[in-house]
């Protein structure tokens, strides 16, 4: 395995070089749709997400990929290995200059995230996770956070932005009544791995996709936290929601958000 995350680091760097190039540059920044003129997409997403894909099928011909931008499968059969890539998490704050931005790229079989790299070229910081070796931040292993009071815990919540405003009302509504204090960064991957390194105590967020948080959920985990669905279940590459936590309240989360 320990070739699938050298890979994935040299896709992310190479991804990270047009990132930092084009932050605060962006170029042909529109929206992905007439329905939702907030989703956005740029230039930058398009020419990352090809240069992964690139060195991804180079190094693992045999392997799937799916990426926001161009698709791809999202069923895992015994056997098969499926790239899960998002070029830029936070597109938004990216395109207005907000270093809350950051490069996703997980590995997944049909048993869940094998491998995982998020890297924020603006800050430098780069999460990897392998199954069952741990979680580390530039090298340096991380753990989630021992808070165990939902009332005293600092967290973060997102909802998609095609996602029903009223739902996304009744979200922020239970975060600030229920759980010591939220944020929001407009970045799921960002935020799972503050979670993992014990910057935030938990986050969750509905209207997602599987790209959003298939390489921070192992990271999550490898760290000493835990994922799933909003509901409850595990997470898989149709989930629309997460939960990430220190796994200290995560069944308090999943009852509160019913």
């Amino acid at each position: 395995m320990d070739n699938y995350l050298r890979v994935a680091k040299q896709a992310a760097l190479a991804g990270g070089k047009i990132f930092k190039k084009n932050f605060g540059r962006a170029t042909g920044v529109r929206a992905k749709s007439q329905i939702d003129k907030r989703n956005i997409v740029t230039d930058s997403d398009l020419a990352i997400e090809t240069t992964i894909r690139r060195h991804l099928s180079r190094a693992f011909p045999g392997h799937l990929i799916l990426g926001e931008e161009f698709g791809g499968k999202t069923q895992i059969q015994k056997g098969e290995h499926l790239w899960i890539l998002d070029p830029i998490d936070g597109t938004n704050n990216f395109a207005h200059v907000i270093p809350l931005a950051c490069i996703s790229i997980g590995l997944w079989n049909y048993k869940g995230p094998l491998a995982a790299v998020v890297y924020n070229p603006i800050t430098k910081e780069m999460y990897t996770a392998l199954r069952g070796q741990g979680a580390h931040l530039n090298s340096k292993s991380i753990r989630v956070s021992k808070t165990k009071d939902p009332m005293r815990a600092v967290g973060a919540l997102g909802w998609s932005k095609s996602y029903k405003k009223s739902s996304g009302i009744k979200l922020y509504r239970r975060a600030f009544d229920r759980f010591g204090k939220a944020r929001a960064f407009g970045t799921t991957t960002m935020q799972m791995c503050f979670v993992a390194d014990g910057r935030l105590d938990f986050y969750f967020a509905q209207g997602i996709y599987i790209w959003d948080m298939a390489a921070a959920a192992l990271i999550v985990q490898e760290a000493g936290g835990k994922v799933s669905e909003i509901g409850g279940a595990p997470i898989g590459p149709n989930s629309r929601s997460v939960i990430a936590s220190n796994n200290n309240f995560h069944n308090y989360i999943i009852k509160n958000l019913r």
